[in-house]
């Protein structure tokens, strides 16, 4: 009888989660927070005043910040063009969500983060691109490693094994992306002191 009630209480708090999840979803789908690119991504973008401060000083911040961020072999800075004042780097947010089932599903997001800069201003965008999916089977036989437009599946599109894990993934990515934006403001803010 016990196992029972359990089975029943994990059904009903699952569906209760679906529910609550599938709600977030939709209101953020009906007033998002971004745009969607030719390319299918999804853009977050930041244009930040910063009171007359000069080009190459906000380049050098910015400069800095990629060279700290992206040091694990898991980030790359594809762009470093002082002259055009743009530097573009590529990582991904690791593990923003999980579903397990048959298999264990672990999906991470790919972004590309792009600072421009300019006397006085700078723009940060965001974009998420692509979900990565591991799939490990219990037992670990097979193991899969899959790679998706985020827009080309689910909450976007009704499809996808993980429907859940795809709309926690997107959004954690949506908070993480507000986590990114605001440590590039702050690095670009950072007052310089003289040593």
């Amino acid at each position: 009888m016990r196992i029972i009630i359990f089975l029943l209480f994990v059904c009903f708090s699952g569906n209760a989660q679906s529910v609550k999840l599938d709600k977030q979803l939709r209101a953020l789908l009906e007033n998002p927070d971004w745009t969607i690119d030719p390319n299918g991504y999804i853009n977050y973008e930041r244009i930040i005043d910063l009171n007359g401060a000069l080009k190459n000083l906000l380049f050098s911040k910015a400069e800095e910040y990629f060279v700290y961020k992206y040091t694990n072999g898991n980030g790359i800075i594809q762009i470093n063009d002082r002259e055009t004042g743009r530097l573009v780097g590529k990582a991904t947010f690791g593990t923003m969500a999980q579903s397990v089932g048959l298999w264990i599903a672990t999906v991470d997001v790919i972004y590309i983060l792009k600072v421009e800069v300019k006397d006085g201003k700078a723009r940060i965008t965001v974009s998420l691109t692509h979900y990565v999916e591991d799939t490990i089977a219990w037992g670990g036989d097979a193991y899969y490693d899959d790679v998706y437009l985020m827009t080309s599946l689910y909450p976007f599109k009704d499809r996808g094994n993980n429907k859940g894990a795809y709309g926690k993934a997107l959004l954690a990515a949506r908070e993480a992306v507000q986590v990114l934006m605001d440590q590039v403001e702050e690095s670009l803010r950072k007052e310089t002191k003289d040593w």
